[in-house]
């Protein structure tokens, strides 16, 4: 067994940990990410990459203010990380197009686009299924119209992920956190599996949808796993140079040279296999929506397991009962885009105590402690 101390202990090495890290660094000199795993090896490593605050759980709402705060962070970090690992990180400019077949459908997509305008940055506007097919011949001729929306990205989430942790300067420790530590309500530090123990004033859990399991810090139904799997598919012909959209569904080429395209939402428990029924389902999504689009062969299927909170909105925030340990996870699937947002949050919680956004909906005191 081992005893060590660092000024804070961030669990879990996904986009959420990793954010967290990265702004700490501004504050304290030393940090230690715990992962029992590897960097980005679960959901932040296997996501679309979709930089999209338009849309999504709580939008318009209570993420609204979070996921635009979010993504003018990941516009800072464009300008803020090293010119290679940007390369590597491939932060692109992305238009999106969204499908209606039904007239419903058409005026659901309509339904925010004055919201949208009044964003700086952001355009939508409304398009016929004639000028929807000459963007992308390929696009269902049975569709009734849709909506195309600039202003969003896109990134390789994997690379961004680790980009962040070695751009912290934090100290990695690959063990399974066992136990919180803590006395008098106040946090100690961490135990890990293996009997090691780490002190820190502070401790900051990310672990995703094993948040509840991880020492049994909040409610058991606070957060679980919605699995989502996704397709890398060798295709003929151009690439497709718009994030196409309908229903929960999503096709774009990425600097790979392979279409992804997704994805399943399956509650599964932690079963984090694919199956042959979510490549069936995400290839007929595709070939619906893309008819036209030559399909060589799929050349991966990954899935993950998404961390999702109760309410659908993300946990950030002190722990209601342990002083100085924090809380960042519920990120669903727009975990990647909430990921500056949750760790710049809680690093301005630890500092002063204020964050740059509202976080009173979204603190984990909502869900209580463990019975």
């Amino acid at each position: 067994m081992t005893t060590k101390s660092a000024d804070a202990i961030v669990v879990g090495g996904g986009i959420f940990g990793a954010a967290t890290a990265y702004y700490l660094s501004r504050y304290l000199d030393s940090i230690l990410l715990i992962e029992r795993d590897s960097i980005a090896a679960h959901a932040s490593g296997w996501a679309f990459g979709g930089l999209s605050p338009c849309s999504g759980a709580g939008i318009p709402g209570p993420m609204e203010e979070l996921a635009f705060y979010s993504f003018d962070l990941h516009r800072q970090l464009m300008t803020k990380l090293d010119t290679g690992t940007l390369k590597k990180v491939n932060y692109q400019e992305v238009e999106s197009l969204n499908i209606a077949f039904t007239n419903n459908e058409v005026e659901q997509n309509q339904q925010h686009i004055p919201w949208i305008n009044s964003k700086a940055g952001f355009h939508a506007r409304v398009l016929s299924a004639e000028e929807l097919r000459l963007r992308e011949p390929r696009i269902n001729e049975s569709i009734c119209g849709g909506t195309l929306i600039s202003g969003s990205l896109q990134v390789d989430s994997k690379t961004l992920t680790n980009a962040l942790v070695n751009a912290s300067g934090c100290q990695v420790h690959q063990a399974n956190c066992r136990r919180i530590d803590h006395s008098e309500g106040k946090v100690l530090g961490i135990t890990t599996a293996g009997g090691d123990s780490f002190s820190a004033k502070y401790v900051i859990l990310a672990t995703g949808p094993w948040l509840p399991s991880t020492a049994g810090v909040l409610a058991p139904d606070s957060t679980y796993p919605l699995k989502g799997q996704i397709l890398r598919l060798q295709c003929q012909g151009p690439p497709i140079t718009y994030s196409i959209g309908w229903g929960g569904n999503y096709t774009c080429s990425k600097l790979d040279g392979l279409v992804h395209t997704g994805t399943t939402e399956e509650v599964a428990g932690f079963n984090r296999e694919t199956t042959s029924r979510g490549i069936q389902k995400i290839l007929r999504n595709t070939r619906y929506l893309l008819p036209k689009l030559q399909i060589d062969r799929v050349v991966k299927q990954t899935a993950c397991l998404r961390p999702m909170s109760r309410d659908g909105h993300v946990i950030v925030g002190e722990h209601p009962n342990i002083e100085n340990l924090y809380i960042g996870s519920g990120g669903g699937r727009k975990g990647i885009l909430y990921g500056p947002g949750i760790g710049k949050s809680i690093a301005d919680l630890i500092e002063n105590g204020i964050a740059d956004v509202d976080l009173n909906t979204l603190n984990p005191k909502r869900f209580g402690s463990p019975s």
